[in-house]
């Protein structure tokens, strides 16, 4: 398993999250190795999917060893709310700088279609502290790099 999916994968333990739902495109391919322009990712504690389309299914073989690929047709309702019960996730993280909210209101649509009773948690976990970034330290500093002191005040003015 990749360092970067069992950071992500601690930081949801910490944070209360059974799994995450990736659909920015620049984090399934941080994540995954996955350079395709379509699919998802769905991570929980043992699971890792990668959710994309029959057009990049063989590409997704070869650059996301670690995933199981799963290949999803155009309607989110016929394999969104059966892969969050399947997998019993009860808390799913999602990113909300990057799902607008008329594709939160499909996934929760999907999930209550379905009888799921899942808690969609927007990018946070408990406290309403946001994530970690996968591999790197405390709310996205690099692991040992602490934030810059404040800079010092300026003097005041002479009198003149």
């Amino acid at each position: 398993m990749n360092n970067r999916l069992q950071h992500l994968r601690e930081a949801l333990a910490e944070n209360e999250i059974d799994g995450i739902f990736i659909s920015q495109a620049e984090n399934r391919s941080y994540l995954s190795g996955f350079h395709g322009s379509a699919g998802f990712l769905f991570i929980t504690e043992k699971t890792a999917i990668l959710a994309t389309d029959f057009r990049y299914t063989e590409q997704a073989v070869s650059q996301a060893p670690d995933f199981e690929i799963l290949r999803i047709g155009a309607g989110l309702g016929d394999w969104f709310a059966g892969m969050v019960s399947e997998h019993r996730v009860k808390r799913l993280g999602f990113e909300s700088s990057d799902v607008s909210y008329l594709f939160h209101s499909m996934l929760t649509s999907a999930l209550e279609k379905k009888s799921v009773d899942t808690e969609l948690v927007p990018g946070c976990g408990g406290g309403g502290k946001p994530l970690p970034r996968p591999g790197t330290g405390q709310r996205g500093r690099p692991p040992g790099r602490e934030p810059s002191p404040p800079a010092p005040a300026r003097p005041p003015p002479p009198p003149a």
